[in-house]
C-alpha cells in the first residue's frame, strides 16, 4: 500500500481500503485519513458557498 497514492483512488476504493485497517494495530496512515476527511467536507457540505463533490478522474483505472 505503499505506493499508492490515496488522492488517485474513487471513493469506494479509498473507503474499501479505509475499512481494511479497522481493527488493525497501526491504523490508518495520516495521508489516508486526511484524504477521507478531504472528501466527506467536500461531500457534506455540497452547494454551501463552492463546495462541490468528488470529482472522478476519467484518466484513472478503477481497482475494484
Amino acid at each position: 500500500m505503499q505506493g499508492i497514492q490515496p488522492r488517485t483512488l474513487s471513493n469506494k476504493e479509498l473507503v474499501k481500503y479505509a475499512e481494511m485497517f479497522l481493527d488493525k494495530p497501526e491504523g490508518l496512515p495520516i495521508n489516508w485519513q486526511k484524504e477521507l476527511l478531504r472528501r466527506y467536507d467536500d461531500v457534506a457540505f455540497i452547494g454551501q458557498q463552492g463546495y462541490t463533490d468528488y470529482k472522478y478522474d476519467t484518466r484513472q483505472q478503477a481497482l475494484f
